[in-house]
Parts: structure tokens; sequence; C-alpha cells
């Protein structure tokens, strides 16, 4: 009876070991889970800080300028274009607004500024203002008042988008306070499993492993952040700076003898579509059309748009003009079908405007204005049209 007591202590305290090495191995599970957790909540609010409202309150500003300096031009000018894209610049801004207090997307920044005040003030200025944009004359007494006024949206509108910058710093910083708590107490864990130095060796690789998943997840969310800052949103495509850095990255690289095409594309009639049918349908036909005009292109081809229904390609070593003119009568022909949009047919025509390197120009200003020349001769001649550029149209112009 005593040699059964005698071999009964090992056992005993090898099942009392065994068990402490097992609720140290669930503990520390559990505390690997809760802290993937909070590092998987941690990375969503990440993402929360680029959405779809702080977006919208970026582009309401930007498009503000875009406008003012519309204005501005035809000031100055008061040309028949400029007119005309005063006019397009003042819908696209006023189609911005909604999108800031409309829909759940914008929660973020109803919460943290009195933008459900202030957006509706604003909409209001602009139906006022509307009747004097669209006389086909504007005089400078005019002009000044319009200018004024909108000036006066500055302000309201950057209050709005510093509030809504200054939130998301702030969850940042929360999110950063609890990352660095939530570390403390993985410490503390590991510093309960020091006991059993096998397990600990084991939990020490399971930690490694878990924290290079975590740093891959880290820098596939800095690609994306670098990515959403030269792509639009919307489509997907290259956005204008990328663009625009492609071009001067082209021109100062090329040789003697090297052609560069630029095609400058907008989609006809696209506020017609805005108006009657609204913004989501708008967007749909935006994504639809990106896609189409990706198939048109070659491998090597930069595809961007470049703001509101404006797009551009970049055709890197075009042969020749005839290569440029393929190219678009092949994006003419892919908008002759119809789009089918949520139960809608629409049909959504090109117009285009071209100017090849170094024949048309040698910097990407003169390139840009020349091709957007042809692009309103394009769109002049009665859309859905092909334009490559002259040296009459700036005789035309002048």
């Amino acid at each position: 009876m005593g040699g059964g007591t005698a071999r009964d202590v090992p056992r005993h305290s090898r099942a009392a070991t065994y068990l402490l090495l097992i609720l140290a191995l669930a503990l520390f599970a559990a505390s690997l889970l809760y802290n993937t957790w909070r590092l998987e909540r941690g990375n969503e609010a990440l993402l929360a800080s680029a959405s779809e409202s702080a977006w919208n309150v970026f582009q309401a500003e930007f498009e503000l300028q875009r406008l003012l300096y519309a204005l501005q031009r035809y000031a100055s000018r008061e040309e028949v274009e400029d007119r005309e894209a005063f006019r397009k610049r003042f819908d696209i801004f006023w189609s911005r607004l909604p999108l800031l207090i409309e829909g759940e997307d914008p929660a973020l920044v109803r919460e943290v500024s009195r933008a459900e005040e202030v957006v509706p003030d604003l909409i209001a200025t602009l139906e006022r203002l509307a009747p004097a944009v669209e006389r086909a004359r504007i005089d400078r007494a005019e002009l000044r008042r319009i200018r004024e006024e909108l000036e006066a949206m500055q302000a309201p509108l950057h209050a709005i988008s510093l509030a809504t910058l200054h939130e998301m710093a702030r969850r940042h910083t929360v999110l950063r306070e609890e990352v660095a708590l939530l570390s403390q107490r993985n410490n503390l864990s590991l510093a309960g499993l020091a006991g059993s130095v096998a397990i600990l060796l084991f939990l020490l690789h399971r930690e490694v492993a878990r924290t290079r998943f975590l740093l891959a997840r880290s820098h596939l969310q800095e690609r994306r952040e670098r990515h959403l800052a030269h792509h639009d949103m919307l489509t997907g495509l290259p956005n204008r700076r990328l663009f625009e850095e492609r071009l001067r990255e082209l021109l100062r690289r090329s040789r003697r003898g090297r052609r560069i095409g630029l095609l400058l594309l907008d989609l006809d009639r696209f506020k017609d579509v805005n108006d009657r049918h609204g913004h989501a349908v708008g967007d749909a036909l935006l994504r639809a059309a990106a896609r189409r005009m990706r198939t048109c292109v070659r491998r090597g081809d930069m595809l961007a748009r470049l703001g509101g229904d404006e797009f551009a390609v970049l055709q890197e070593d075009a042969v020749d003009e005839a290569l440029c003119l393929r190219l678009a009568a092949r994006l003419l022909d892919a908008f002759v079908e119809p789009f089918e949009l949520e139960g809608r047919r629409l049909q959504a025509n090109l117009s285009i405007g071209i100017a090849l390197f170094p024949d048309h120009g040698g910097t990407p200003a003169e390139l840009l204005r020349r091709a957007d020349l042809a692009l309103y001769r394009a769109k002049a001649a009665g859309r859905g049209r092909l334009v490559l550029f002259a040296a009459e149209m700036e005789r035309d112009r002048s």
C-alpha cells in the first residue's frame, strides 16, 4: 500500500504540471487571439481614416479651387471656351456638396463638423448664383459678386475639412495608445510563462510568426495608402497627379525621333445623366466607361481619370499619328454599344482630342493644352468624334 502511494505522488505531480502547462498555453493562446483581434480592429480603424467621407470633403475643397481658377480665367479673357469651362466647374462643385451630408458615407463628417448646417447654405448660395452663371455673357460687376460669394465658401468648407482631419488624427492617436497598452499586456503574458522554457520557446516562435504576419499586413496597408494617393477611388485608374508625373517622366527620358501620343477623352453629356438619373448612376457609368476603355489600350499605355468625366491616355512609343488615330477609333467604337446600368439603358459617347510629342509640343503643358484644343474642336463638331491637333486651331483661337 505504501509502495502504491509512493508511485501515486509523482503521477499526481506530473498531472499537475501538465495541467499548469496546458493552462499557461491556454492563457497565452487566449492572449494571442485577443491581441490579434485588437490589432485587426486597429487596422480597420486605419483603413476607415481614408474613408469616402474624408475624400469627399477634400474633393469639395479641390473643386472649389478649380471653380475659382476657371472664374478668374474667364474674367481675364472672356473666351467662349473659358465660359463653358467655368459653367462646367460650377456644376461639378455643386454636385460635390450633397455628398458631404447625404447617405451613410459622410457619417464622420456630420459627427464632427457643422456640415448639416453649412452645406445647405452653400447649396442655396449656388442656387442663387445659377441664373447669373448661365447667362451668355456676365458683366464685370456680376463676376465680382460671384467671385466674392464663392470665395466666402472657402472658410466653412475648410473648417469642415479641418474638423474631419482632426477627428481622424485623434482616432489614430487613440489607436496607437491602445496598441501600446496591448503590447504591455502581451509582455505580462510572456512573463507569466517564464517557468516553462520549452513552452516559452514554442510560444515565442508563434509570436514571431504572428508579428511577421501583422507587419506584412501593415506593409500591405502602406502600399494601399500610396495607391490611393495616386489613383482615382471611383474607377481605380491612375489620377491626374500620377498621370502628369508619368508624362513629365516620359518627356524627360524621350529620345530623338521617339513619339508620345496624348489623348484627352470626355464623356459626352455626362452631366445630363447625373441630372436625370442621379449621381449613383453617374458613378456607375464612369466605372463602366473606365472598364471599356481598359479593353482598348495597350499594356504599356497609361489610362487615367483626370477628374469628373475627363479621362486621358498616354501612348508611349507612338510610331506615328496613325497609331494614335487607330487607338482613338477603337475607343469610339467601344462606346457605340449602350450601357446597361441599374435597369437603365444609357448611351454615352466619347469626344477625343489628340496631340503628339514632339510634333505638337515639347512640354507637358503644351501637349495638354493642344490636346485640349483638339478635344474642344471635337465636341464643337458634334461630339462622338476624334480630332488631331493642327496649328490652325491655335490661330482660330487667337
